[in-house]
């Protein structure tokens, strides 16, 4: 009974959390501030990445806001995140292609180089 409570008030509590989410929240101004505010948006964002990964990904968005920012939705560095890790899937399909095309262009560089030989060599005979 009492781990059912407890899972009762974790769900309770995370309700809250995404409730409260879609208000502007004053930044962090502090480290101790500032984990508290990550570990929110890590539980929001449903552990899409490693939290030291996070904590990079908030920290650049937070330097990159307009002066002016001083509250913001945690929601919206819920979607930042998921930006975040869609660009890096994506980066990673072009660092596959590129490499993939590099491989083809040296076969092709590589097949030109010995066609020339041959056929100079069927000529002479």
């Amino acid at each position: 009974m009492k781990r059912y409570l407890e899972k009762v008030l974790n769900f309770v509590a995370f309700c809250k959390l995404k409730i409260v989410s879609y208000f502007p929240t004053a930044l962090p101004k502090g480290m101790a501030e500032f984990e508290t505010w990550a570990q929110n948006v890590y539980i929001l964002s449903g552990k899409l990445i490693k939290y030291e990964h996070m904590k990079f990904v908030l920290a650049t968005q937070i330097i990159h806001m307009d002066a002016k920012t001083a509250k913001v939705p945690m929601n919206v560095f819920v979607r930042l995140t998921h930006k975040a890790a869609a660009n890096q899937i994506a980066s990673a399909v072009f660092q596959d292609i590129k490499a993939q095309q590099q491989e083809e262009a040296k076969k092709a560089a590589q097949s030109e180089a010995t066609a020339p030989v041959e056929a100079s060599s069927e000529q002479k005979t």
